[in-house]
């Protein structure tokens, strides 16, 4: 199995023992895992989370009203669209799912201003 394979599967499993569920999607070039976090999450749980993300190429947390979905992308090696910046979701080509209405969109770490 290849090591970017194996990564994505030791986030899913991270990410469910955290109390998340995660759903894991093949796409070119990379893998992408996206999670419905349970609210409230409690600070040893969302510490889990935030682990099982840093393990990622870029990961990100969107939500509104109605729940949180935290994502991750691991990189395959493979051709893949041009994403830009390439730093923890800064520069992600695609937006969450559904049309956008309410999101808020957040990204960790935060953007720095310069």
């Amino acid at each position: 199995m290849p090591a970017s394979a194996s990564r994505a599967q030791a986030i899913e499993a991270l990410l469910s023992a955290a109390g998340c569920v995660p759903r894991l999607l093949r796409q070119p070039g990379r893998i992408r895992l996206e999670a419905e976090v349970p609210e409230p999450l409690s600070p040893v749980r969302w510490r889990a989370v935030l682990a099982a993300l840093e393990m990622a190429d870029r990961f990100g947390h969107y939500g509104n009203a109605a729940g949180s979905v935290a994502w991750a992308v691991v990189d395959t090696g493979g051709t893949r669209p041009q994403a830009g910046v390439s730093h923890h979701g800064v520069g992600e080509p695609e937006e969450p799912p559904g049309d956008g209405g309410g999101r808020r969109r957040r990204e960790w770490p935060p953007a720095t201003g310069s």
